[in-house]
């Protein structure tokens, strides 16, 4: 049985979890698109993804690149620890989770299938958050 490509968002693509998860998903034949503020990573040579270079902080940059995507890992996140740095931290880790978090839940809501079943699953942090479409219940294929 041929299994199906996925589209997939990455935020935080380019880091050292997110660059190892790309390639994993890669090779199992899906289309990445990568969103993070880092264009690359040594990791990601030869491979043919999409990369966004933006920031999660940025509402509308995240909404523009969940659009169009099966499922969304979201691995973005400010590691600095640093009291000088807790504006870029809680920008990052709390405000770009709540950005994506946001645009998938208005996704989720716009979305119909022919049966009305749509799920959801959010996460707080770092985790998966995804949106699958279940046109045809798997008993009934």
């Amino acid at each position: 049985m041929e299994s199906k490509q996925n589209n997939i968002l990455i935020t935080g693509g380019t880091g050292f979890l997110g660059s190892n998860l790309v390639r994993k998903l890669y090779d199992r034949s899906n289309k990445i698109t990568i969103f993070a503020d880092i264009p690359s990573h040594m990791f990601l040579k030869g491979l043919k993804v999409k990369t966004i270079v933006g920031n999660v902080r940025d509402y509308k940059a995240v909404a523009d690149a969940v659009k169009g995507n099966d499922f969304v890992y979201h691995l973005a996140a400010c590691s600095k620890n640093s009291a000088d740095a807790k504006d870029e931290i809680f920008g990052v880790n709390e405000k770009g989770t709540e950005n994506l978090s946001e645009n998938i839940t208005n996704l989720c809501n716009d979305f119909e299938t022919s049966f009305g079943k749509f799920e959801c699953l959010h996460g707080t942090g770092h985790g998966v958050m995804a949106y699958i479409d279940y046109d045809v219940p798997q008993a009934l294929t």
